[in-house]
């Protein structure tokens, strides 16, 4: 359980997090009681849903970046492969992937222990977020429909990487 001075830090990042967002017009769903925001913003071919959770327990951001698909449970254990190869070469963030489920997304997150998180970083991390879900959604969506084998999937992140 998050002590009084974590809530109220918590408290201060999710204002900070909605202001942000407010000022750069973002369309949002505001969860109060959770310190948490949805909203679906557009890459350059796919949807892109976000979630924004701020954990006062572990006084940790989180922003989350999912593929509007799920991988079909015959390309599921081919797809580690190249969710394994998008990830490898990131700073910051990377994809979760749930073979049992077959959802893929991105995740980046920041401890404010002993800090104060800005704007700034809650712009980057969003950046980071979109960038690289909008970068890899379509890859992943064409692996699973023209059914590639691991192979071909490794090549096809390489190559383009």
């Amino acid at each position: 359980m998050a002590t009084e001075q974590e809530l109220k830090q918590a408290a201060s990042l999710f204002k900070t997090l909605c202001d942000y967002l407010d000022e750069n017009t973002w369309n949002y769903k505001k969860a109060d009681d959770s310190l948490g925001v949805t909203f679906v913003t557009k890459g350059d071919d796919l949807p892109i849903p976000v979630i924004i959770r701020i954990n006062p327990e572990l006084m940790v951001l989180s922003i989350y970046a999912t593929m509007p698909f799920e991988i079909p449970e015959d390309m599921r254990v081919p797809m580690t492969v190249a969710v394994t190869a998008a990830t490898h070469c990131m700073v910051d963030g990377g994809f979760d992937y749930d073979v049992k489920s077959g959802k893929i997304l991105f995740r980046i997150t920041s401890t404010y222990r002993e800090s104060i998180i800005g704007k700034k970083l809650i712009e980057y991390m969003l950046g980071c977020a979109c960038v690289m879900t909008d970068e890899f959604n379509d890859k992943f969506y064409k692996m699973v429909q023209e059914k590639m084998s691991a192979g071909e999937m490794l090549d096809m992140i390489y190559k383009e990487a």
